[in-house]
């Protein structure tokens, strides 16, 4: 897999500039040294959700999510080629070391592309539907506890 192409960026505008940073480094501060841009501006724009310079910060924030799924998904071919290698040759390296490399790269690459991994995370949806089972096993307890409430009440 090939590198993504470079991103094309007019660091005459303002926001663009100020986005080009903070898309890596949050730090209002780090901003405004970096780029000369004052820190009420840029937490302006933040507090604002300036639909502009959001635009440049998450572009920026694809771009580089890309590229880094790029260099991990050739750090795992490189893995895969050398365990083979390894196997087939019967070599000093041990295929285990390889496979190590492997499995560690691939679950990073899978938490970034918000997908499960092998140790078992679940994935985005798994996560919501069980809290809706939570949501509706604690909306059951509350409801039986209001009503139990009210036989109480009614006993009384």
């Amino acid at each position: 897999m090939t590198d993504a192409k470079p991103l094309e960026l007019d660091m005459s505008n303002d926001r663009m500039r100020a986005a080009a940073v903070y898309a890596t480094n949050e730090n209002v501060t780090e901003v405004a040294k970096e780029t000369g841009i004052a820190k009420n501006t840029i937490y302006s724009w933040i507090h604002r959700n300036d639909e502009e310079f959001f635009k440049h910060v998450y572009r920026i924030r694809d771009h580089l999510d890309k590229r880094l799924d790029a260099k991990m998904s050739q750090i795992l071919e490189l893995s895969l080629q050398k365990m083979h290698e390894s196997i087939a040759s019967d070599k000093k390296h041990p295929p285990r070391e390889y496979g190590s490399v492997f499995a560690t790269v691939f679950d990073k690459r899978q938490v970034i592309r918000g997908k499960p991994t092998s140790i078992g995370a679940k994935s985005g949806k798994e996560l919501i539907k069980d809290l809706k089972k939570e949501f509706e096993k604690e909306g059951k307890e509350q409801l039986k506890k209001i009503k139990d409430s009210e036989n109480v009440v009614e006993m009384k």
